[in-house]
Parts: structure tokens; C-alpha cells; sequence
């Protein structure tokens, strides 16, 4: 964007415009460039031009310091301006601002703008505070948005540690007891298959109470990876799914490559878990058919792809499937499943898309990075304690 195309300049009488114009000067920012920090002196207002800035704001401690975790307020892109407010009121700035990639703005230095404030006609001074208005009005509403999303996610973390602190005895006495049947039991192969069956499943509960706990405060805990043939972890996530899906008389077909990865298989098998969950309840009881296959690349990745023939991802929620707190046609759910199967996934060095269409059905992409040659030992995953076995 051309700084005299910029929207700030728009219904600016042109004589106003040119003395701005001619104080300003383009700055193009590296990525990582800190423009100013919480409580720096505000000199200038920034107007977009090119890429993104962020204005972050650090939390508050227990000793009134500035010095907590930072967060996004923000993000500024081509045609928005901001700095606005310090100009105006002469205190310092109440957030910081840095560019995440390179991105180039043009810098109104505070005085020129003053004296155009004080010299100008009435009309100019009031179309720039119109715009001021709106702009605070907007970065107002982006501000409550933040708060409510982090309180938000205090209740759930509180609500998950609640479970974890207040499951565990119980849950210790469920998997006792189910172990002690199938020692007695062990001969008869219908018992033993059930009473594993409790075991993983007890163990779910606590692995998502704990996933929730660990989103609350900021992603996923450390990784438990081991070598693992993407065939045989696929066998047991079909073993595991098997009568699930025949209830929700839903087909599942598995095609798996001969392919090595090093992963954490109880947290990929959830994100799996999650998305075949999800397939299926958008079947709302009809017949379906949900197929999971890998390609191995010779990029250094592993495509794992899972499909359905559902009704596709409503067009109002595409764009924020896998942020926080976002679900549709769900009578249950805290719409945090997406999110933190993007935070799994990305976690192991990979990514997750998709691709949908409405009637069709949709396809879910996870790009999982090949294990080198020779990086360790090969761990045949087996049902591994904390693998989700179906609802």
C-alpha cells in the first residue's frame, strides 16, 4: 500500500494530508522488530502500510510488576493505524508492538500532527477524531475478546484440575478392580478384552482432564515420543474404534504406508479419536463411511489423511475451526477439541488442514515429519495406556 492510498488520509482535507505526509517516514521492520515497548514515551502514529504488527501487553504479577506472560491484544494489518491514543493524551504507551514478520509502516511523528490538529479547520480535527473513535471502539472490543477468551480458559483449567485432583482415587479404585477381574478372569478372552477396555478407559478421562489443563495454561505439556510404524499405530486405532463405529453404523476403512514417525501415540491417537468423534456425530445417525489413509513423502513428511462423507463444515466456522471455544450444532462440548489438536500436531513439528464442501464431506490433512534413519528404538504402540478407545 502507497502512504497517500492509506485510509487514515481519507476525507482529510488535502492541504492537512500533504504536511502529514511530508513529516512521515517509511520504516520497513525485520521480523522480531520491537516498535516500542509497555510505557515508552509515544512519539509517533503508526499507519499500516505492508504486513503485521501486534500489540501485546504483559500481565500483571503478584507484585504489581509488569512482568507476566505477554498476550495479543491485536494484530494490525495494511489500512489500520495505531499509537493514536499516547499522541493525543501525552502518556506513555499501554501496550508494546512488534512486527512477527517483516512488514513496513509509515511513522506520523506526534508534533506535525498536533500542529495540524491546531491549525486545521474544525472539519479536519473532527473527521480525525471520528477516526480515532472508531478505531479505539474496535481495539475495545478485540480487548474484551481477549479477556473474556483467557477467563475463559482459567475456568476450564480450574474445572479440569478440579477432575484430576477429585477422579484420581476413584479411578485408581476402577482400573484396581478391573485388573483384579481380568487376573481371575484371564482365561476367558471376552472378559480380558473388557476389562482392558475400562483400563483405557479410565485412562482417557484423566489424559483429556489433563490436555485441558495443559491448554489452560498455555499449549501442550512435553512430549512422550517414541519410533513408531504408522501401520501397526493405525491397527490399534481400528481396533479400538472398530464396534464404535459399527454402532454408529458408520463404515471405517484404513489403508496405512510401511512409514517410521516419532510421536506421542496416546496424543495423535486423541487427535485421530476427536476427528473420527466429530465425523461421526455430524452423521447425526445416518449411514457413513469415514477412511483414513497415509502417503509417505519424499519431502521428509507423512500425510495422514481422514475423511468422511458428512455434510461438510458449516462456511460461518471455517475460518476459526481450530481457535478456542468455537463449536456448532453441539448440545455438549467445550469447543476446545480443534484447538488442541492443532496444538498436538504442531507440537510434533507438523500441521493440520483441511478441506470441505458442503453435502460432500470433509477431509482433515495432518503432515507429520518422517523419523530419521537410525534415530532409535522402533516401540510397537500396541494399545497404549491413554489411547482413546471409542465413546
Amino acid at each position: 500500500m502507497e502512504p497517500r492510498s492509506h485510509p487514515f488520509f481519507t476525507g482529510i482535507q488535502t492541504s492537512a494530508a500533504e504536511r502529514l505526509l511530508a513529516a512521515a517516514r517509511t520504516r520497513v521492520l525485520p521480523p522480531g522488530t520491537v516498535l516500542f515497548n509497555e510505557g515508552d514515551p509515544a512519539d509517533c502514529i503508526y499507519l499500516m502500510l505492508d504486513g503485521e504488527v501486534e500489540l501485546i501487553k504483559a500481565d500483571v504479577d503478584t507484585n504489581g510488576d509488569h512482568s507476566g506472560p505477554t498476550e495479543v491484544l491485536a494484530r494490525m494489518k495494511a489500512g489500520e493505524y495505531f499509537g493514536e491514543v499516547g499522541v493525543l493524551d501525552g502518556h506513555g504507551r499501554s501496550t508494546g508492538a512488534v512486527s512477527p514478520g517483516e512488514s513496513r509502516v509509515l511513522c506520523i511523528p506526534g508534533g506535525p500532527f498536533m500542529e495540524v490538529l491546531n491549525s486545521e479547520s474544525g472539519t479536519v480535527c473532527v473527521h480525525i477524531f471520528k477516526r480515532i473513535l472508531g478505531h479505539l471502539r474496535s481495539t475495545n472490543d478485540r480487548y474484551i475478546e481477549a479477556v473474556l477468551h483467557k477467563e475463559k480458559l482459567q475456568i476450564v483449567g480450574e474445572m479440569a484440575g478440579t477432575i484430576i485432583h477429585d477422579f484420581k482415587n476413584p479411578i485408581t479404585g476402577i482400573q484396581l478392580a478391573a485388573e483384579l477381574i481380568g487376573m481371575k478372569h484371564g482365561a476367558d478372552a471376552v472378559t480380558s478384552k473388557y476389562c482392558k477396555l475400562i483400563a483405557q478407559q479410565t485412562e482417557r478421562m484423566v489424559s483429556m482432564a489433563q490436555e485441558l489443563l495443559d491448554y489452560s495454561k498455555g499449549g501442550a505439556s512435553s512430549l512422550d515420543c517414541k519410533l513408531v510404524h504408522i501401520s501397526e499405530f493405525l491397527a490399534s486405532f481400528e481396533s479400538l474404534n472398530a464396534d464404535y463405529a459399527a454402532r454408529a453404523d458408520c463404515e471405517l476403512h484404513i489403508e496405512a504406508a510401511d512409514a517410521l514417525v516419532s510421536i506421542d501415540a496416546g496424543r495423535v491417537m486423541r487427535v485421530l479419536q476427536n476427528l473420527m468423534t466429530n465425523a461421526v456425530e455430524a452423521l447425526d445417525g445416518r449411514a457413513g463411511r469415514v477412511e483414513i489413509r497415509t502417503e509417505k513423502r519424499d519431502d521428509g513428511w507423512l500425510l495422514v489423511t481422514l475423511s468422511d462423507n458428512g455434510p461438510g463444515i458449516p462456511e460461518k466456522i471455517r475460518a476459526t475451526l481450530f481457535e478456542p471455544f468455537v463449536t456448532y450444532g453441539k448440545r455438549t462440548g467445550t469447543g476446545l477439541g480443534m484447538a488442541i489438536c492443532k496444538t498436538i500436531i504442531e507440537a510434533h513439528g507438523g500441521s493440520i488442514t483441511f478441506e470441505t464442501e458442503l453435502g460432500v464431506g470433509t477431509t482433515f490433512l495432518l503432515w507429520l515429519p518422517l523419523a530419521a534413519t537410525g534415530e532409535g528404538t522402533v516401540e510397537t504402540p500396541g494399545i497404549a495406556p491413554g489411547s482413546e478407545a471409542a465413546p
